[in-house]
């Protein structure tokens, strides 16, 4: 349970007052006005304290979706990838084959070629 700050300002002005800051009313006013408007209650604190921490799990909580969403694009464009690589592979394979079927076809007709000619 918190406890209210408390201010007695015409005390405080008498205490100026007799040190000899001039405008004494003026400061203890000023002092009075701030406190007032710019300290939290410990309920306040904790409200706002877990209010932060609500957005926090939040942020995080979308942080996690996002990166998840990303690294399945992610694995999806490596399968991809995988795919396109297998099809190069195996068109370069066929065209291997091909080129040594011309080959050896070319070898074969050179060869039959040289020996009908002697």
């Amino acid at each position: 349970m918190s406890k209210p700050i408390v201010f007695d300002s015409l005390s405080y002005a008498k205490m100026l007052d007799k040190g000899g800051v001039p405008h004494s009313e003026v400061h203890a006013t000023a002092l009075a006005k701030a406190l007032a408007e710019n300290l939290y209650t410990q309920s306040e604190v904790d409200q706002m304290i877990e209010a932060a921490l609500k957005r926090f799990d939040d942020r995080t909580v979308q942080l996690r979706e996002e990166i998840h969403k990303e690294f399945h694009k992610i694995h999806i464009d490596i399968k991809d990838l995988r795919l396109e690589i297998k099809d190069v592979q195996d068109n370069i394979l066929k065209r291997g084959y091909t080129a040594l079927a011309v080959i050896l076809g070319v070898i074969a007709l050179s060869s039959n070629f040289i020996h009908f000619t002697h």
